[in-house]
């Protein structure tokens, strides 16, 4: 980790921990979003992000305007995660790209990194698990307690719900 990510990373831990002082309304929940993307993006996302979300690797994270992230909501784009415009994540759900690889004689430090594609208008609703390498096509929603498992493709305006996440219906 360079000086510059983490004095970047300490810079928004501290913002986040006085945030948390104030009740979580609708203008923080903004603010917090706001900071975070003039913080690691520098520019204005219109980025809504309410208490206890935590992103790791941020560098690898590129996100559309007006996203909005739940409370815990929890991601980790140690790989590539593409998230498009006017998405919406439930609260608890968890976004990985990356996960141990079972090949390994050593499952500890090896990880198989892989890529994360969301398109524009989803809706990601609570306490879904994303793995790597799967593709949500545009207007896709994702059903409650739902597990996406690697290589899953859904196409454009389609809802998925299950463990793991099967089509449900075609067209919405």
């Amino acid at each position: 980790m360079t000086v510059f990510k983490f004095f970047r990373q300490i810079i928004w831990s501290i913002i986040d921990f006085v945030l948390l002082i104030f009740p979580d309304t609708y203008r923080i929940q903004r603010l917090r979003g706001d900071l975070f993307t003039i913080i690691f993006y520098g520019k204005l996302l219109q980025l809504t992000m309410a208490r206890r979300v935590i992103i790791i690797d941020s560098d690898n994270l590129k996100i559309g305007n007006r996203v909005l992230f739940a409370n815990g909501v929890w991601i980790n784009a140690t790989g590539t995660l593409e998230i498009g415009s006017d998405c919406q994540f439930g609260p608890y759900s968890i976004i990985v790209t990356n996960i141990h690889d079972k090949d390994s004689q050593n499952p500890r430090s090896e990880y198989r990194k892989g890529s994360i594609v969301i398109g524009s208008n989803c809706f990601i609703a609570g306490n879904c698990s994303i793995n790597p390498n799967v593709k949500i096509g545009s207007g896709t929603t994702v059903g409650s307690n739902s597990f996406v498992k690697s290589g899953t493709v859904f196409l454009r305006n389609q809802f998925a719900a299950g463990s793991p996440a099967k089509v449900i219906k075609k067209s919405i």
